[in-house]
């Protein structure tokens, strides 16, 4: 059910200034405006001390020379699994790239399987291991070292949270819980995130059931297998966000975009971990609008980047919202000049500049669109190609990872770009 306005709490509502609403995106060739330096030949002839200096505005920021990616080809993949699927990046605080998906036995996909590329400083080549049998929807997370990997046995039928011991090797090396979820039936998708404490798993399901919500201790002495059951959400039949879809904010709040049942309008609810209660829920006004990605930002806000369909395109055009729970939409921006596709993918720069991957022209190429703490966007193509199932991440040297798969011809590939951006 949706709240009404009435049951709006405000304890979060901040005096700032909102952002411009009308902010247009930036024309492609568009360069960032670069103040002029001052003629001071022209300077009127005033004693020293009485020299005024000019106001000038404060410098662009330091946006990277369009310089080649690092391309790397991870696993070759069957068509029809690049086509439908998605990859999922995590990077562990000693370096390691965790990079999930789904392979097969044959180019049939009769078996599909959900695994792990490793990438570990130093080695020499991606090391895969096989979590389980699987096809479909799955969640992936690292803390600190140890990745954790949310999904579907559907040869069990159990919804299960895969966490990898860090000295094992191979398939054997992954601990599977089974939690405590019937998801007989259709079910729509689950997240993982977590904070410095705990790892947080959610489940939804497309029948008029609550969203699950669990947590398990990672704390010094704790075990870490057992999980903890938290309050669920009371929202029926919903959906959740094509990637990141739940966040910590590391100030004791959880967010889960979710869709309120199959027609309503996508939105976020808040958790607060102290008091074990979802106590905020705000929702978009426009129900055709689906939400990829999102990121809980130090400074309370909560942005998405989203797709919007327009009725000309086949998938729509993209946007990003960014606000707090008593205005999600505060600031908005729209490129509407080409059309994406449905999925893409948004990260936070250690500059608190916000990142998006997407896949644009019918998925002909990959595109990076980056704004910058002071407004000034940068976009760019960093794969001239057709790509599909984007996800992002930043490693420990700060360059931005992107996954993502391939196709030329009948050959799909799973790659990574790589680049100090």
């Amino acid at each position: 059910m949706l709240l009404p306005l009435s049951a709006c709490n405000c304890e979060d509502e901040t005096g700032a200034e909102p952002w411009e609403l009308t902010e247009p995106w930036p024309d492609m060739a568009m360069e960032p405006d670069l103040a002029m330096e001052p003629d001071l030949d022209m300077a009127p002839d005033l004693a020293p001390d009485l020299f005024e200096e000019p106001d000038l505005p404060p410098p662009p920021p330091d946006i990277p020379p369009d310089i080649p990616w690092e391309k790397e080809v991870v696993a070759e993949v069957p068509r029809s699994q690049a086509l439908n699927d998605r990859t999922s990046l995590g990077v562990g605080e000693d370096g390691t790239v965790w990079l999930g998906y789904h392979p097969c036995d044959d180019d049939q996909c009769i078996v599909s399987w959900l695994a792990v590329a490793i990438d570990r400083p130093g080695a020499p080549d991606w090391t895969i291991e096989r979590v389980a049998e699987q096809r479909g929807t799955f969640g992936l997370d690292v803390h600190v070292n140890e990745p954790w990997v949310a999904y579907l046995d559907e040869v069990n039928n159990q919804f299960r949270v895969a966490r990898r011991n860090l000295s094992g090797r191979g398939p054997q090396a992954w601990t599977k819980i089974p939690m405590p979820v019937d998801f007989t039936g259709p079910y729509d998708g689950l997240d993982l995130t977590h904070d410095d404490d705990f790892i947080y798993v959610t489940f939804a399901s497309e029948l008029d059931r609550p969203v699950e919500l669990f947590a398990f201790d990672k704390r010094e002495g704790a075990d870490s297998s057992e999980y903890i059951q938290l309050s669920s959400l009371d929202v029926g039949a919903a959906s959740a966000a094509l990637e990141r879809g739940l966040q910590a904010d590391g100030k004791g709040n959880l967010f889960l975009v979710h869709r309120e049942g199959d027609t309503g309008p996508y939105g976020v609810a808040r958790f607060r971990l102290r008091d074990n209660i979802w106590d905020r829920q705000a929702y978009f006004n426009d129900p055709s609008i689906v939400v990829s990605s999102m990121v809980a930002r130090e400074n309370g806000d909560i942005c998405m980047s989203n797709t919007v369909p327009d009725g000309l395109f086949a998938d729509g055009f993209l946007e990003m919202t960014c606000g707090k729970m008593n205005d999600l939409r505060r600031g908005l921006w729209r490129h509407e000049d080409e059309s994406v596709s449905s999925y893409s993918s948004l990260i936070e720069g250690t500059d608190g500049s916000l990142i998006i991957a997407y896949n644009a022209g019918g998925n002909t190429e990959l595109r990076v669109a980056r704004r910058y703490p002071d407004g000034t966007w940068d976009m760019r193509t960093v794969f001239d190609g057709s790509s599909y199932g984007v996800s992002t991440a930043l490693d420990t040297q700060n360059r931005l990872l992107i996954s993502y798969y391939t196709c030329s011809r009948n050959r799909c590939t799973l790659e990574l770009l790589r680049q100090p951006y």
